[in-house]
């Protein structure tokens, strides 16, 4: 805590506010986000969205610290005379950091609201069923594509290896939003019957799934209605 209160009073070194606090502390907190991007908590939408939160959170306390600190150790460097370029570049690095921090924070609202809604909004696609047809060689999924449909699907596939294709009655979710991955990426070769004409959105899309399945070797097939 003493040296957290140095730093923040501006009595430490110039080198070890910017080098070690600034520089280092900004190091860390990035290694801390990429391991939450990538690690095993990748898995649980919940959890990384709620890690994400925290961490940013955390952040922006850090850097008013790590600022106001090192603000205060170049004033007090060019105040006694000593290295007045490195506390004119440490002060200028500072103003930059906080215009950069003011501007990243008002342009990423949008991503904080979409990681608020992940981690404490319930899944409103969260309604899917798995269950099997045509005598167990049809996988049927049912209702909204939500967080977890994906290992839902690949878990019944894993037990019944002699499927045959999987009819997508859906009317859509957050597997939608971005390219046409997650359950269609699980088993290359299937045949994918689309049951439900709201999970296509507009008619043009059509295009666009049946070129992403062509280039996995999958077929697109639709029910009379869409024809």
């Amino acid at each position: 805590m003493q040296y957290l209160k140095k730093h923040w009073q501006g009595k430490l070194s110039l080198p070890v506010a910017f080098w070690v606090n600034f520089i280092g502390g900004l190091a860390l907190l990035k290694l801390i986000e990429v391991a939450i991007l990538t690690g095993a908590m990748t898995n649980s939408p919940v959890l990384s969205a709620r890690a994400l939160l925290v961490l940013y959170v955390v952040t922006a306390l850090v850097l008013v610290w790590q600022l106001v600190g090192l603000w205060r150790t170049a004033d007090g460097t060019l105040l006694h005379g000593h290295r007045r370029g490195w506390a004119v570049a440490a002060r200028f690095c500072v103003a930059l950091a906080a215009g950069f921090m003011v501007a990243l924070a008002s342009q990423a609202t949008t991503t904080y609201k979409e990681l608020y809604r992940i981690a404490f909004v319930p899944d409103p696609f969260a309604d899917y069923t798995v269950q099997l047809t045509d005598n167990g060689k049809l996988l049927h999924l049912q209702g909204g594509l939500g967080f977890g449909v994906t290992d839902a699907v690949e878990q019944v596939l894993e037990r019944h290896e002699d499927i045959e294709g999987i009819i997508l009655d859906s009317r859509g979710g957050a597997h939608l939003r971005g390219a046409p991955t997650g359950i269609l990426d699980l088993h290359r070769g299937f045949r994918y019957v689309f049951a439900n004409r709201l999970l296509l959105g507009l008619w043009h899309s059509i295009y666009l799934w049946r070129a992403a399945l062509s280039s996995c070797g999958c077929e697109l097939s639709l029910p009379s209605i869409l024809h």
